[in-house]
């Protein structure tokens, strides 16, 4: 029997405390709205997506359905104008693409509207509207996902990412494709479980390359050889999604043993909360004191970080309290200051005036 499947992505990261506004215009600039086969003829990337096609297209009864994928940088919360775009886009595909077999979908985890917090389990819920509510859909997450109650019910199996930074979005696409066919072949039942562990802490510097959180990684990594284990997985969260089911998530995917999904979550969330005062990052300075230590450092360039503007993660980088503690101590410091802040204004001025003034 051939199995259609279909594929697909949706990626963002959503900054609640951004003022811009995430458009239509960003989801077309960055890559692009692309459905059907133009998401079969894109540019190679290393994501999901690949890892979804790597291993279908390896398989000679499964039959590859391309359905949709857009993406913008991290920024302000989806625009009801683009959540309506791309919900048109997707229920469009859906029906065009007839009845489908399974689906393997790659979510970011941290998506929000202006008037709806939990984005990726909303589009999933328009999947099952769209289809029958009884195929699997395996969904490849971002291990900065903010993991809902709604999602985990929707979803057959959500599967996290490893690494942070992430290297293993292909691994990932191609775990969620291996899960999903072999539940078609009726080979797995999975049951995915899931339990909220009560931390927020913004990403540490090193990932999951080294200390507690690297710890932590390895340890529920090294589950997949318990019999019953499908995949598990841990999402630190997204510490700058101001959402009701904030919290960092433990996710136990299991041969259709919830108890032992329980289980697993209850010794990860433990060895969490055992760990979270080793995940607190190191003691941060104010910006003078950032200053000064900078200044008896010998060569250059310096950097220093706001690290709660972050544009990695979606923030305008517009904050200007560095700069204020750059002009109070312009007189200590020798050489050339750069500060980068998004100021059209500013610059149109500058310009004007012209060099020296």
């Amino acid at each position: 029997m051939d199995y259609r499947i279909g594929i697909g992505e949706f990626w963002h990261e959503s900054n609640s405390f951004s003022s811009l506004l995430t458009t239509v215009d960003d989801f077309q600039s960055y890559g692009g709205i692309l459905i059907g086969d133009q998401i079969l003829n894109r540019q190679p990337c290393q994501d999901e997506i690949a890892g979804f096609i790597d291993t279908l297209s390896c398989n000679r009864e499964a039959e590859i359905v391309p359905l949709i994928s857009a993406g913008a940088l991290p920024s302000g919360c989806i625009t009801q104008e683009a959540l309506g775009v791309l919900e048109e886009e997707l229920r469009a595909i859906l029906r065009k693409a007839g009845p489908l077999h399974g689906i393997c979908f790659a979510l970011h985890g941290a998506i929000s509207a202006e008037t709806i917090p939990d984005i990726d389990g909303y589009f999933l819920r328009v999947m099952r509207e769209e289809q029958s509510e009884d195929i699997p859909i395996m969904v490849a997450l971002d291990c900065h996902a903010v993991v809902t109650r709604q999602m985990v019910n929707l979803a057959t199996a959500l599967i996290g990412y490893r690494t942070h930074p992430h290297i293993d979005r292909v691994e990932t696409g191609a775990r969620a494709a291996t899960i999903l066919l072999d539940t078609l072949r009726g080979r797995i039942r999975p049951v995915t479980r899931h339990q909220k562990i009560p931390l927020l802490l913004p990403p540490p510097d090193d990932g999951t390359n080294s200390g507690a959180l690297k710890d932590l990684f390895e340890e529920f990594i090294a589950w997949d050889r318990l019999d019953g284990v499908i995949s598990c997985s841990l999402c630190p969260g997204f510490a700058w999604q101001d959402v009701p089911e904030q919290g960092w998530s433990a996710l136990a995917v299991t041969d259709n043993d919830s108890e032992l999904g329980d289980r697993l979550n209850q010794r990860l969330a433990q060895s969490c909360w055992d760990t979270r005062s080793e995940l607190l990052p190191q003691p941060m300075v104010d910006p003078e004191t950032a200053i000064r230590q900078a200044r008896s450092i010998t060569g250059s360039p310096v950097i220093i970080t706001d690290s709660a503007d972050t544009v990695g993660g979606g923030a305008p980088g517009d904050t200007t309290d560095l700069l204020s503690a750059m002009l109070t101590l312009r007189g200590q410091v020798d050489g050339m200051l750069l500060i980068p802040l998004p100021d059209p204004q500013a610059v149109q001025a500058a310009k004007v005036a012209g060099p020296g003034q």
